[in-house]
């Protein structure tokens, strides 16, 4: 009972999720190297190396700015003022949790919240350290309680992908990653829901997995739908029937019949020569993996005329778990894209 209340009205979880991430960022932040880590990134927008959205995704509001910019130039007066020796250590400390505050407020973007949580935990104490783990994991468990009651909106989105090169376990699982994912960036103050939130990653999520997947060298999935567009309409064309040659005067031959001139459709294109010699070096590449990643890599994508397997399907076979699955299909499928952005540069 409780569960189906949870999953109508998720506010129940979303409000102590976002509590807990809150308390979990502003452990790391408010420590000198994660603030180290932000003046230095600052430093790098002011001199116009980076775009202001490497920074700050909002202005803060609780300066009463009204752009990003002056947010920004506010934040970097405290900075100044983190860096006046006549600070005692309590005030030191009030002014790098505002700061942290502050941050958190801007909507930092994830690479930098990583690497300033990363920097945090290199230079903190083992007692510091511990404290951070600690709250960690206790956002991850209220973030996974969060996405466990609404994987009903994964299956929702995979309903549209039928006829599809995954199965719909691997599916579900880049779903489940994207619902993660929009767990880790969701605001309400942003005035969307978190169902629309959450839909838009985890379609986005399962649109990247579906072009990654159909596709040896890796395009954006915006750029495997035009070409799959494309694809749709020049099957049309071909539906139609033959193209008739055309009759111009003057192109006879001795009897006074027209000669037909030749199709330049009916010959191969420097594309699609270009393609099939890609599809030559990716299976020559293939070869050359190890016994167990070829294997891998075949039964996953249907190569060599095997039949499409899924990741749990290869676990089992294997004796691995379906993410060791996963890693090994990304890192061959690196190796063949290396070789292959190697071999056309040639």
């Amino acid at each position: 009972m409780s569960r189906n209340r949870t999953e109508n009205d998720p506010e129940a979880l979303i409000r102590p999720m976002l509590s807990a991430r809150r308390r979990y960022r502003m452990g790391f932040i408010a420590t000198d190297a994660a603030l180290d880590v932000f003046a230095a990134r600052l430093d790098r927008w002011r001199r116009g190396e980076i775009e202001i959205s490497n920074i700050a995704s909002r202005p803060a509001c609780s300066l009463g700015r009204d752009s990003r910019e002056e947010s920004l130039a506010a934040i970097e007066a405290l900075f100044g003022e983190r860096n006046d020796g006549a600070l005692g250590p309590f005030a030191r400390r009030r002014l790098r949790r505002r700061l942290a505050a502050l941050l958190i407020e801007l909507g930092s973007p994830r690479d930098l919240l990583q690497d300033m949580e990363r920097a945090a935990h290199d230079r903190a104490s083992s007692l510091a350290r511990r404290r951070m783990d600690t709250r960690r994991r206790t956002f991850e468990k209220r973030r996974n309680q969060l996405v466990e009651t609404q994987l009903g909106i994964v299956d929702r989105v995979i309903g549209r992908y039928r006829r599809t090169p995954l199965s719909r376990d691997d599916l579900r699982q880049e779903g489940r990653a994207g619902l993660i994912r929009a767990a880790d960036g969701f605001d309400p103050a942003q005035g969307s829901p978190f169902a629309a939130y959450a839909r838009f990653w985890v379609r986005h999520a399962i649109l990247d997995a579906l072009a990654r997947s159909t596709r040896v060298i890796r395009v954006p999935h915006w750029l495997n739908a035009a070409l799959s567009r494309q694809a749709r309409g020049d099957e049309e064309v071909a539906e139609q029937g033959p193209v008739l040659a055309p009759r111009v005067q003057g192109l006879d031959d001795d009897a006074g019949r027209a000669l037909p001139i030749a199709d330049e459709r009916a010959e191969e294109t420097g594309e699609e020569v270009a393609n099939r010699e890609l599809v030559e070096l990716a299976l020559a590449g293939l070869s050359a993996l190890p016994e167990r990643e070829r294997e891998i890599v075949a039964c996953r994508f249907g190569l060599e005329g095997r039949e499409t397997v899924s990741r749990a399907a290869l676990a089992r076979r294997f004796g691995i778990s379906a993410q060791r699955i996963g890693q090994i299909e990304r890192e061959a499928l690196e190796g063949l894209r290396r070789e292959l952005t190697t071999a056309t540069r040639v």
